[in-house]
């Protein structure tokens, strides 16, 4: 697939040559996978997560905005399905980089200010990122119109406003789980985000 990965400002971008497929296979999706913790990350395989679903054929490209500081690996894996079942077919290249944070401006990011997590402890925050990837894998698994999916997250960010609003004791985990949700609707929230929990 002459799978190609680069860092950019920050970004990780990723480019690869357009699918052949097999005779009597249909395309079910392209996912781009990351993984920190294997030399070789597959759809579906443990130490691996896929950071991009795709239904398109012809999706080539691919950013990722947020990647990971340290040693990350990134591969592209097309899934299609033929009588016999769903087949996997993923690129032979896998391009390991080295990320580190660059601040793009004379402002730092690790002013003394409250941050919304302040409350939380280290365990919440994981389980609660592992429900907003786990929520957001579904609905993007379930829905290939966008704007369908940005409707039932608003729904689920609405309906957990409310929740906050009846449990006080609840208030900081779903405003930290909302923030998540709202990332996977805007992705320039993702920035705001990203200036709020590093404030």
């Amino acid at each position: 697939m002459n799978f190609q990965a680069t860092l950019e400002n920050n970004t990780v971008a990723m480019t690869w040559a357009p699918f052949n497929l097999p005779a009597w296979h249909s395309f079910v999706y392209w996912k781009v996978m990351r993984s920190q913790n294997t030399d070789n990350p597959v759809y579906k395989e443990a130490n691996s997560e896929y950071i991009k679903y795709d239904n398109d054929i012809g999706f080539t490209w691919y950013k990722d905005q947020s990647p990971k500081k340290g040693t990350t690996r990134y591969r592209i894996c097309a899934i299609t399905k033929a009588s016999d079942g769903y087949h996997r077919y993923c690129s032979k290249e896998v391009k390991k980089l080295e990320y580190s944070y660059q601040s793009t401006t004379t402002e730092t990011y690790t002013k003394p200010t409250v941050t919304t997590t302040s409350s939380l402890t280290t365990a919440q925050i994981t389980v609660l990122d592992e429900i907003a990837s786990q929520f957001l894998a579904k609905i993007e698994a379930k829905y290939s119109d966008i704007s369908k999916r940005n409707e039932i997250i608003s729904n689920v960010i609405t309906q957990l406003d409310i929740l906050a609003k009846r449990r006080a004791s609840m208030k900081s985990m779903i405003s930290y789980l909302n923030t998540k949700l709202e990332a996977a609707i805007d992705p320039l929230k993702k920035l705001k985000v990203y200036w709020i929990l590093n404030s």
